[in-house]
């Protein structure tokens, strides 16, 4: 009897490992098979940041090589700038080089004239000036209009009507204190070739605010211009300056 009970626990005791040993597998297999599920997720995760920073890589390369295209094209522009500027130098000292005898002839024909200027005989034209006052004092406007050289504007403002408006009434009198020949050369831009005289007027007015003269000394420069058809000066501006 005692045998049987021995063989029964022996038997017993051979179940209970038996199914210990396949709980042990089991549990194994289960954890063997999500350790492979999760590995794949890892795997399939790391892919995923894998083709993601590859697309960054491959975008910034994308970049990098249309920056460096822009640098390219920007040296080019700037090698061309360069090659400009020595070209525009060059050329420009050539220009300087072909202008330096011209200007140097302008320069002693510019001398010849004040020369020949010194030279003529200005009375004629002093004779005009006289004139032009005389008539202005004695209100010969139309006169002393005619004595100029007006084109035409569309404005009127060279007009008889717009002349005698700055002298009728306005002028008192007139006097000339001193005649002189001017020999610089004018700063003005439609004079050259012109002749100037520099003239002192005293002048008496009975409207301060109008015409072009105030009272008490003034100076203006009457410049002439030549009609050759004519054969005759004609006072082509009254100015403050030359």
């Amino acid at each position: 009897m005692k045998s049987d009970l021995g063989g029964e626990s022996l038997k017993n005791l051979v179940l209970v490992m038996v199914f210990v040993l396949i709980i042990m597998v089991f549990i194994a297999f289960n954890y063997l098979l999500w350790d492979r599920e999760n590995f794949q997720e890892i795997n399939l995760s790391k892919t995923a940041a894998i083709d993601a920073f590859s697309k960054q890589l491959k975008n910034l390369e994308e970049r990098n090589k249309l920056l460096e295209s822009d640098i390219s094209s920007l040296n080019d522009e700037i090698e061309d700038l360069v090659n400009n500027k020595e070209y525009l130098s060059k050329q420009l000292e050539l220009k300087d080089k072909e202008i330096e005898p011209i200007l140097l002839e302008i320069d002693e024909k510019e001398q010849f004239i004040n020369i020949l200027k010194q030279q003529i005989d200005i009375s004629p034209i002093k004779d005009i000036v006289k004139d032009w006052v005389n008539k202005i004092s004695t209100g010969d406007l139309e006169g002393a209009y005619n004595l100029h050289l007006f084109q035409d504007t569309e404005d009127g403002s060279k007009s008889i009507e717009k002349f005698a408006a700055d002298y009728k009434d306005v002028i008192k009198s007139i006097e000339i204190k001193s005649i002189d020949l001017v020999l610089e050369k004018s700063t003005m831009n439609d004079v050259e070739n012109c002749i100037a005289l520099k003239v002192v007027l005293n002048v008496n007015k009975s409207d301060e605010f109008k015409g072009q003269f105030y009272n008490g000394i003034n100076t203006r420069y009457f410049i002439f211009d030549y009609d050759i058809e004519n054969g005759i000066w004609h006072i082509k501006d009254i100015s403050y300056y030359y």
